[in-house]
C-alpha cells in the first residue's frame, strides 16, 4: 500500500482489540514458557519505584496488551494522515523492536534474565507488528482521486 487510504475504522479498532488481546495472550504463553518450563526467573524494574523485582504472568499480558492497543492507534493515526503508512509504520516498529529487545540490558539483573526478557520482548513485538500490518488490507481502500471542479471520478 503505497497510496493514500480510506480507513474503515470499526473494522480496524475490532481487528486491533483481537491482536491485542493476541498478543497479550503470546506473552503470557512466552512468560510461562520461559519461567515454568525454563524454570528462568525474570527480573524488571518496577515503576514507579524502580526497584528490581519479578516478572509476573499478569504483567506480561497487560503490558503485551497495552502496547498492541497503543500500536493500532499509533498504526491508525498514520493510516489517515500520511501517504505511505505502511512503510513508516515498518520503519518505526523495527526502530521500537529493536529498543524494545535491548531494553532488558539497561537494567541490573542477572544475564540469563537480560537475554530471555529480550527473546519475550522480541516475540511479543514481532507479533503486534505482523498482526496489525496482516489487517491493513482488509481495513483500508485506495483513496479517490482528488475531484477537480465539476469533472466525475474516473
Amino acid at each position: 500500500m503505497n497510496e493514500k487510504v480510506v480507513v474503515d475504522a470499526g473494522r480496524f479498532w475490532i481487528a486491533a482489540l483481537v491482536c491485542a488481546v493476541i498478543a497479550g495472550l503470546a506473552g503470557l504463553v512466552a512468560f510461562w514458557a520461559i519461567s515454568d518450563i525454563g524454570g528462568i526467573d525474570l527480573y524488571v524494574r518496577d515503576f514507579p519505584d524502580t526497584e528490581i523485582v519479578f516478572l509476573t504472568s499478569g504483567k506480561t499480558f497487560v503490558v503485551s496488551l497495552l502496547m498492541a492497543i497503543i500500536a493500532a492507534g499509533v498504526l491508525h493515526l498514520m493510516m489517515l494522515f500520511l501517504v505511505r503508512p505502511t512503510w513508516f509504520f515498518t520503519i518505526l516498529s523495527l526502530v521500537l523492536l529493536a529498543v524494545a529487545a535491548l531494553f532488558p540490558y539497561t537494567i541490573d539483573v542477572p544475564t540469563e534474565s537480560q537475554v530471555w526478557l529480550m527473546v519475550l520482548h522480541t516475540v511479543v513485538g514481532v507479533i503486534i507488528f505482523a498482526l496489525l500490518l496482516g489487517t491493513m488490507p482488509f481495513v483500508t481502500k485506495p483513496a479517490p482521486p482528488p475531484q477537480i471542479g465539476n469533472a466525475p471520478y474516473t
